[in-house]
């Protein structure tokens, strides 16, 4: 699977910036290192992750997230020049001549709204019927994002956990070892670390990157059904370059 080298570029960077100021803090790495804390942070998170949503739906919101992080083979002129194609086609030979444009990559959205304009459906009921599937998809890459989201509140609650059951058992052997006290406070911290990393440097992120890539095509698909709408109005392809220009434009849409 290919993934966006600027992702994985940045996502390096951090790690080793947040690792150098780590051993700056202290010199020993196995002070950060407590595998006990670690369980208790990603076992709970799981384990209220599994109660909140089903397995399946978990295992969706995963495969969207590594969906996401492909670099996006989308081209706005690309799409301009293939819906003032289908324009063209429209105007001059009718609904019954529109053909897919062969410069398009696999768009199902694309090829549904080509296919209700070569049944001769009325340009309104197109726009109503795309906009009904825009806000479906879109609300289903949201919906996944909203797990990483509730992850993201698990994973700092149960550090704090995993630190207090680090704490009760300091409690419990101050009287035997007191010397023992501080790199046994120091191991207890180490699980609101990682319950604080889980949510911010992993499950956040995740779902913001979700969510993003919701929104850049849910912009291409509203340009796509506006395209096919004015193609199955009878606009030309010369006309259809000129609107569809001015508003990829205006709205900013972009594909990573």
């Amino acid at each position: 699977m290919k993934f966006n080298i600027a992702t994985i570029a940045a996502l390096a960077a951090g790690l080793v910036l947040l690792a150098a100021s780590a051993l700056l803090a202290s010199p020993s790495v196995m002070g950060f290192i407590n595998l006990a804390g670690l369980g208790v942070v990603v076992g709970g998170t799981l384990a209220a992750s599994a109660v909140g949503f089903s397995p399946l739906r978990i295992i969706q919101a995963l495969k969207v997230f590594a969906l996401s992080c492909k670099p996006g083979e989308a081209n706005i002129d690309d799409y301009v020049e293939g819906l003032a194609a289908v324009a063209d086609q429209y105007s001059s030979s009718g609904a019954e001549s529109l053909a897919r444009p062969p410069g398009l990559g696999p768009d199902p959205f694309f090829d549904q709204g080509l296919a209700m304009a070569a049944a001769g459906v009325e340009a309104g009921h197109i726009e109503k019927l795309l906009d009904q599937v825009m806000r479906s998809e879109y609300e289903s890459w949201t919906a996944k994002a909203d797990v990483f989201r509730a992850m993201a509140r698990f994973s700092p609650a149960f550090g704090l956990a995993g630190g207090l059951i680090g704490m009760i058992g300091m409690t419990r052997s101050m009287g035997a070892d007191p010397a023992g006290a501080g790199p046994a406070m120091g191991a207890a911290l180490t699980a609101i670390l990682y319950g604080l990393l889980l949510a911010y440097l992993v499950f956040i992120p995740m779902a913001v990157r979700i969510e993003r890539r919701a929104g850049e095509r849910y912009g291409l698909m509203s340009l796509v059904r506006q395209g096919l709408v004015l193609a199955a109005s009878g606009v030309s392809g010369d006309g259809l370059r000129a609107g569809l220009g001015a508003r990829s434009a205006e709205s900013g849409i972009e594909i990573e």
